[in-house]
């Protein structure tokens, strides 16, 4: 696991390893550069990635947005580590059989 609490700080691990990395969970809202910005950056380091976003509040926008980017996952604020737990497994599982 690599954990970033910043935006530019995800960007550059993910530059560094993302051959390392199996799949991404990234909030929406990041501290100066926001989820939409991030896995946009991702997706051209990394066509094939795959990502989780979360979020506690996302307008229409944006969320059409992130589905048109073509990640693997949602969650909405709050959820369960259970919950957490599953999308993971699920996109993994999903990211195996391909």
């Amino acid at each position: 696991v690599i954990c970033s609490t910043e935006g530019a700080e995800a960007i550059a691990l993910y530059a560094e390893q993302h051959e390392n990395i199996s799949l991404v969970v990234t909030d929406m809202m990041m501290p100066e550069i926001d989820g939409l910005a991030i896995i946009r950056i991702f997706k051209r380091i990394d066509p094939d990635s795959q990502i989780v976003a979360i979020s506690g509040h996302v307008s229409e926008d944006v969320l059409s947005g992130v589905e048109d980017l073509g990640i693997c996952g949602w969650l909405d604020k709050p959820f369960s580590a259970s919950g957490l737990l599953t999308t993971i497994e699920g996109v993994l599982a999903e990211k195996s059989s391909d």
